[in-house]
């Protein structure tokens, strides 16, 4: 018997279909609205893009404050569900991006713990080389969307890569 290990992207598929992305607006578009306030507030940014951004909740606020908004994200799922599908590039995030320009902020909220540790060095180096402020979080353990048994450990080490990567930023 062989096991066949695929894709997150295609995985994302089955485990997150369009239903699981309308719950998700439900619950947390209030949420993500404020965030594009205190982001608005806080750096006044003309461009963001965001990484892994699902259906684009946050840029989509963002967008109504006039910011020049873009997102990659790997679920068709969640893209065909989006308001700004139009500015999302669909992507397998386990793969080096493609040239995509730089940006006032890069933002990536929960997304490094869906991925595999071998692909963290080349997420945090995507991010630095897209802007010089990026907002990063991680979900908690208990706060995590469902994802495949092989992802579901969380990472807890991926901020101190960050932390390391940033500081040897090329001048």
């Amino acid at each position: 018997r062989i096991a066949r290990i695929v894709p997150f992207s295609l995985a994302s598929e089955a485990i997150y279909p369009r239903s699981y992305f309308r719950e998700v607006e439900e619950e947390q578009g209030v949420l993500y609205a404020r965030l594009a306030e205190l982001i608005h507030q806080r750096w006044a940014p003309q461009s963001v893009i965001d990484i892994g951004c699902g259906t684009g909740m946050i840029l989509s606020s963002l967008a109504r404050y006039g910011v020049d908004v873009r997102g990659v994200d790997g679920s068709r799922s969640a893209i065909n569900a989006s308001s700004i599908s139009d500015r999302i590039l669909r992507w397998n995030l386990e793969r080096p991006l493609p040239e995509l320009g730089r940006f006032d902020l890069a933002i990536c909220t929960e997304v490094a713990e869906h991925l595999p540790a071998n692909v963290a060095f080349q997420l945090v180096s995507h991010l630095v080389s897209l802007s010089d402020v990026i907002l990063f979080t991680a979900a908690t353990p208990s706060r995590r969307a469902p994802r495949p048994p092989s992802r579901s450990n969380p990472r807890p080490h991926r901020p101190c890569r960050l932390r390391r990567r940033r500081s040897r930023r090329p001048h």
